[in-house]
């Protein structure tokens, strides 16, 4: 039986108060079981799992700053919006961190990228809206045990639709997970896996190579849900969990 991870409204606005929001002073809309993203004004679905409350969708705000070259670091795939509506946006690592926001943080400046080490804060909101961040490796993990364990967590977490040769999974918690595929890195500038394949950027940093940043990753090869490092150039989903 498909287990339903409602959210009140009532509930909802009790995490959202006691959040630290952001200097910005703007303050974040709850509906029943949807997020309202102030800057740009996109409806989300959100969940509740174990004792975390997750966006359902994937993230899909157009983060318009751009590396010292000029390079973008956010993209629809095939460069399509069509795929950006459906799919949310494919964000570098650098993007999903919003490491311009980092590099001019007065208390703390970091300037993390592709090939530059960085040890990062324990938390760090990236790209997501206030009241909200870009979850750490150990919150992922945290999910993945929340949901079975990690061994299982692919088909439970796949959506109902959407995968390509009919290996749609259970989405027993409204996770919904969808195969947004991905962007590879610089060199190659190619998208690929669509319909067969998700990755969701963590804001941990690999402490043993500048070059890659842990992610979530998830396809209908494998029951499990592994977390990877991978190269931060690359363009995948994000997710935003609450405060």
């Amino acid at each position: 039986m498909k287990r339903i991870f409602a959210i009140s409204a009532l509930a909802l606005c009790m995490v959202a108060c006691g959040s630290s929001g952001s200097s910005s002073g703007e303050s974040s809309e709850f509906e029943g079981d949807t997020f309202t993203d102030n800057r740009d004004g996109a409806v989300y679905k959100v969940v509740k799992i174990g004792s975390q409350v997750w966006m359902a969708e994937n993230l899909n705000y157009n983060y318009t700053e751009k590396t010292r070259s000029g390079q973008r670091m956010s993209f629809c795939y095939e460069d399509s919006e069509k795929n950006c509506k459906k799919y949310g946006r494919l964000y570098m690592w650098s993007a999903a961190i919003d490491s311009v926001k980092l590099a001019n943080d007065k208390k703390n400046p970091l300037y993390c990228g592709y090939m530059v080490d960085c040890e990062m804060p324990s938390f760090v909101q990236g790209i997501c809206p206030d009241g909200w961040h870009l979850p750490k490796k150990e919150e992922w993990e945290m999910l993945l045990e929340s949901v079975g364990g990690a061994d299982s967590a692919s088909a439970v977490l796949r959506s109902t639709k959407g995968w390509k040769n009919g290996k749609n999974g259970t989405d027993d918690f409204n996770f919904n997970v969808l195969p947004a595929g991905s962007r590879t890195n610089r060199d190659s500038a190619a998208f690929m896996n669509i319909g067969e394949k998700a990755s969701f950027w963590t804001s941990s940093d690999d402490p043993k190579h500048g070059m890659v940043a842990f992610d979530a990753h998830i396809n209908t090869v494998d029951a499990y849900v592994r977390i990877y490092n991978s190269t931060k150039d690359i363009g995948f989903s994000v997710r935003c969990v609450k405060d």
